[in-house]
């Protein structure tokens, strides 16, 4: 099987993340995998404030994904490997898919494991969640807001939370996961989306030694990205206020 874009994961991101790329991309063959045959979807969409937005969460059939969207096929199954030099995973024991690109947790923790300096763009609950469990690596936080987190949390408790980014050292011990997750027919652990405990599962390590310094840019938005392999840093990000 070939497609252009392969997600992975039925969830609200994943789905999310097909659905728009169907919308910009029609002519593009996008492949979504979830393990079970129900997806997660957003519906009646509602912005109520500049900061403060409500919407329904409601399970699907991926049928009607793929009804909704030609570009779009759904695969059943799980991710076995990932194989990003040839750039093809395998879904199963024997479904092979090659891509162009791919959205997948998995395929971000292999790449991070050779970075020392990252950037991460955005100001949500993914973003802010993924800056708090990386470690060994530095990070650049670029945001358009004036505080952290400011999609879930006010200017205070957003400060509150910040001291906890620049800590020298993370405890690896989590806390216990209550939360189970099930699938329609058999009862096992498995679903559709990786879920809110999804960073509790991975280790998510960068290759330097030292602790993890967080530099975060307020009020910034991306203006250029420059790719210079030669570099110790090959990827140059210029910000609108001048930074990079």
């Amino acid at each position: 099987m070939n497609a252009t874009f392969v997600v992975i994961g039925g969830g609200i991101a994943g789905v999310t993340c097909a659905e728009t790329l169907a919308f910009y991309q029609p002519e593009r063959e996008i492949v979504l995998v979830s393990e079970s045959s129900l997806i997660k979807t957003v519906t009646n969409l509602l912005a109520l404030t500049q900061n403060l937005t409500t919407f329904n969460v409601e399970e699907a059939s991926s049928n009607e994904l793929s009804s909704k969207y030609e570009n779009i096929k759904v695969v059943h199954g799980k991710l076995n490997k990932v194989n990003d030099k040839e750039k093809y995973v395998i879904i199963n024991p024997d479904i092979r898919i090659n891509y162009e690109y791919l959205y997948s947790i998995e395929y971000f923790i292999e790449r991070l494991r050779d970075s020392k300096r990252i950037a991460v763009v955005g100001n949500g609950g993914i973003a802010s969640e993924i800056i708090y469990k990386i470690q060994n690596t530095d990070i650049d936080w670029i945001i358009k807001d004036n505080h952290i987190s400011s999609t879930f949390v006010d200017p205070g408790a957003g400060e509150f939370f910040q001291s906890s980014l620049h800590k020298s050292f993370k405890t690896t011990e989590e806390s216990p996961n209550k939360r189970m997750r099930y699938d329609e027919e058999s009862g096992s652990k498995s679903g559709a989306a990786l879920g809110p405990d999804w960073y509790k599962h991975f280790q998510i390590k960068g290759a330097s030694e030292l602790p993890p310094q967080v530099k975060i840019h307020y009020k910034s938005e991306i203006t250029d990205v420059k790719i210079n392999p030669d570099r110790e840093n090959p990827v140059e990000i210029t910000l609108n206020n001048g930074g990079n």
